[in-house]
């Protein structure tokens, strides 16, 4: 999962990636020539601009903000986690919410279908009852927007899983 101020896509292109990637070699391949750059606090990830480029503005997320996104996405992460249908690994979606004052996700959105009409249901459900144990950062940027992808549970490491072998 990653979150990023989805102000920062806007009129920029990334670079395909494909092939078995490390997470953090992957997000870098896909901002490769677009004036971002990656940063990550454990297995979260956050996504800025890089401090040369041009279109570079305000309200974008800081390295201070980075505890508060991991929470945020830990805290999604184990309510995803709780359904069979819901876990991460199994599709792809694009998500924007906003978080209010005392950790409520608010206006969830699931941007793109991940394939069942149940499962969207699922998630955007589960996100307008979550609420982040701690309030927002004041100064940070919203909405956010999250990915998730499609990625076996045995190299994610999501939901708990991890192969014994």
């Amino acid at each position: 999962m990653v979150l990023y101020d989805s102000r920062l896509a806007e009129e920029r292109r990334s670079t395909a990636v494909s092939g078995e990637l490390a997470p953090d070699v992957a997000i870098r391949v896909l901002l490769e020539g677009t004036g971002l750059a990656v940063f990550s606090a454990g297995r979260a990830f956050g996504i800025e601009v890089e401090p040369s480029d041009p279109q570079s503005g305000t309200g974008d997320f800081k390295a201070a903000d980075m505890p508060y996104l991991a929470l945020v996405q830990r805290t999604i992460q184990r309510v995803f986690c709780e359904r069979e249908k819901t876990k991460p690994g199994q599709y792809r979606a694009a998500l924007q919410f906003r978080i209010g004052a005392a950790g409520e996700i608010m206006s969830p959105d699931l941007l793109s279908s991940t394939g069942d009409r149940q499962r969207d249901l699922m998630i955007v459900e589960a996100l307008g009852r979550l609420r982040v144990p701690l309030n927002p950062p004041p100064s940070m940027a919203q909405p956010l927007s999250m990915i998730i992808s499609p990625r076996p549970l045995a190299q994610s490491g999501d939901c708990g899983f991890s192969d014994h072998r």
